[in-house]
């Protein structure tokens, strides 16, 4: 005996004709039907991608898309994580009030979970608004604590232990802690060599860049920062890529190398018009323009003060 079984493939229908055939034993059944949970994780997916490629109109899309979805079947989770994705892509945009917002309703539908993995990745997204609002002493405070309050972090959540550190070697370099700097920055190395998360490590070796810059080695500054270029070249991280030429470009200014800082510049300044950054588009012209005049580049300079009346300067 045989059952027909009509069969839609990428708009096309397609008749199939299935045997009936008994068995002596019957699969087992799965424990439910998670279709739109998993094309909520997907979304997230797309989103981080687009995200770290540094479209974040794109990513927050695909963050909202992961957020109806995650809503749609009361995933608790998967709505804090949704939410929090949108937390950090405002950040990256320089959406404070945003950002505020979407960590506050984390918070809210927090209080309904326990789950531990959870818990962390808030309070680790706490500690990241919370260095990027520039409290850095009650930022310190949340993400030790969820450190040690999480022993299993590194093990079950290697990414986010490292972004912990990683944000907690940011707040050391900012308030002047280089040597405690470096030590986190390294600890959050350590983590994404094993787990080869590019994007993590050359946000540390930028850290340890600005820690060297700071204290005055701009040698080992330049190291550090072309170690950073070669990661965020890996993860193809366009923002990663741009900012750290930008600062190169800075660095060999101050060796008053003013030839190959302008060229570092104008890299920059390539992939931010790509992006379509208009406030890092505006600080990479400026830049530019300046180093330009110095050197007498007059063919350049002309297209580049052209450039600036669709760019008003940031400043």
């Amino acid at each position: 005996m045989n059952m027909i079984k009509k069969v839609c493939l990428s708009g096309f229908v397609f008749t199939v004709i299935l045997p009936l055939i008994s068995c002596s034993s019957t699969p087992d059944k799965p424990d439910g039907i998670y279709d739109t949970r998993n094309r909520a994780a997907e979304y997230l997916t797309y989103g981080w991608k687009h995200y770290n490629q540094g479209f974040y109109s794109k990513a927050e899309d695909f963050f909202l898309q992961a957020l109806e979805s995650n809503l749609l079947v009361d995933n608790i989770s998967g709505v804090i994580k949704s939410y929090i994705a949108l937390m950090q892509n405002s950040i990256a945009q320089g959406k404070k009030n945003a950002a505020e917002d979407y960590l506050a309703r984390a918070e809210e539908w927090l209080s309904l979970t326990e789950e531990a993995d959870v818990t962390f990745e808030y309070r680790a997204a706490k500690g990241q608004l919370l260095t990027y609002q520039g409290k850095y002493e009650e930022a310190k405070k949340i993400l030790l604590a969820a450190l040690s309050s999480y022993p299993d972090a590194e093990k079950k959540l290697p990414l986010k232990t490292s972004m912990v550190f990683n944000t907690l070697a940011m707040i050391e370099k900012n308030t002047g802690n280089y040597e405690k700097a470096l030590e986190y920055a390294n600890t959050s190395i350590e983590i994404d060599k094993k787990e080869k998360n590019f994007t993590g490590l050359a946000s540390s070796y930028y850290i340890i860049a600005a820690v060297y810059s700071r204290k005055g080695d701009i040698a080992e500054a330049i190291e550090n920062l072309n170690i950073s270029l070669d990661n965020d070249k890996k993860a193809e991280n366009s923002p990663g890529i741009a900012n750290t030429l930008l600062a190169l470009g800075s660095l060999y200014y101050k060796q008053e190398d003013k030839e190959t800082a302008y060229i570092y510049y104008k890299r920059s300044l390539m992939i931010y018009l790509q992006l379509e950054n208009n406030l890092l588009i505006s600080k990479a012209l400026e830049r530019c323009i300046n180093t330009a005049e110095e050197i007498d580049r007059k063919k350049e300079l002309s297209w580049l003060i052209n450039l600036r009346e669709k760019y008003p300067t940031s400043e």
